[in-house]
């Protein structure tokens, strides 16, 4: 799950407080690194996740928790009904508590030993989910970073 606008904000601006501005002497510099921390904390307040893209991640959460719940008991998993993109907030706060749902039954599952398919199941959806935030994920510019822009 990814943490909020608000967390990421904050973090960059103690970031650019503690680590950046102590070792930059250019007062010029300094000065845009001062107006790039105005403007995140202008900014951040303004933002908000892609409440399309929070609708579908807690489909395929709820729809994993079925299935692998349906794989547990030798039964068929129950219709889960796509999520509609409302308010990213109440969404990432839904998305939450099915990430706390999952951890939960595996955690049971895993302490019984039991369950083995709903496991697969569940293990199946965490890799799928990572495999998508990684397509998210821009490449970092190393190359240009160590030639100085």
């Amino acid at each position: 799950m990814k943490p909020s606008v608000a967390r990421l904000i904050d973090g960059i601006v103690a970031t650019l407080r503690d680590d950046v501005i102590p070792h930059v002497g250019d007062p010029y510099a300094r000065g845009q690194v001062i107006g790039v921390i105005d403007l995140l904390n202008n900014y951040g307040a303004r933002l908000d996740w892609d409440a399309v893209q929070a609708a579908s991640s807690l489909t395929a959460k709820r729809r994993a928790l079925a299935e692998a719940r349906a794989l547990a008991d030798g039964a068929t998993a129950a219709e889960v009904s796509d999520c509609t993109a409302v308010a990213g907030s109440a969404l990432i706060a839904a998305a939450r508590e099915a990430d706390r749902e999952i951890s939960d039954q595996l955690a049971a599952w895993m302490a019984t030993g039991k369950a083995e398919a709903g496991i697969a199941r569940l293990r199946r959806h965490m890799h799928d989910e990572l495999r998508e935030e990684m397509k998210m994920t821009k490449r970092p510019m190393f190359a240009e970073i160590a030639k100085g822009g």
